[in-house]
């Protein structure tokens, strides 16, 4: 799993046009002012806005419904994920997925599903939108912009950990 964090922080800090390396911890940045995190909080009410088809979908695929279960990178909520182990999470490889603008739809829950079968995969699907209350792209505002969602990578690489 430390392989996957490095790997989640180098491509973070070239996303991000970051001279910056990783520390063990998988802390992006050289300087302590390279990055902050201004985001949204995440919701801590496991319930909102977590659609019920979601659940439903999972369970057809043999996935894990979206829970609450991963702390945000700056510890004051959980973030919206679908964590599905293999029978033996550390010899698998770990893919994290992330959806485009319009949320967690068929091309996330399926390529979860193709890469549990085919590879044997851990899977975990990471949503910021949920995280924080939004159903859709269009109610993001600045609370959730890219930079936010980079953070919730960073987090989700750590807890994979």
């Amino acid at each position: 799993m430390r392989n996957l964090t490095a790997t989640i922080c180098l491509t973070i800090a070239v996303l991000l046009g970051s001279a910056g390396v990783c520390d063990a911890q998988g802390v992006v940045g050289s300087s302590p002012n390279i990055l902050s995190y201004d985001g949204a909080v995440p919701v801590v009410n496991s319930v909102i806005n977590i659609p019920s088809y979601s659940a439903r979908i999972a369970r057809k695929l043999g996935l894990q419904p979206i829970r609450f279960q991963v702390p945000s990178y700056d510890g004051k909520g959980l973030l919206a994920v679908s964590w599905t182990p293999t029978e033996s999470p550390f010899e698998s490889p770990t893919y994290v997925i992330m959806h485009g603008g319009h949320g967690i739809g068929g091309t996330s829950w399926y390529l979860a599903k193709e890469l549990k079968e085919r590879l044997n995969a851990n899977v975990l699907i990471l949503d910021s939108f949920w995280s924080r209350g939004k159903k859709r792209h269009r109610e993001r505002g600045a609370g959730i912009d890219a930079i936010v969602r980079t953070f919730d990578v960073i987090a989700a690489g750590r807890w994979l950990k």
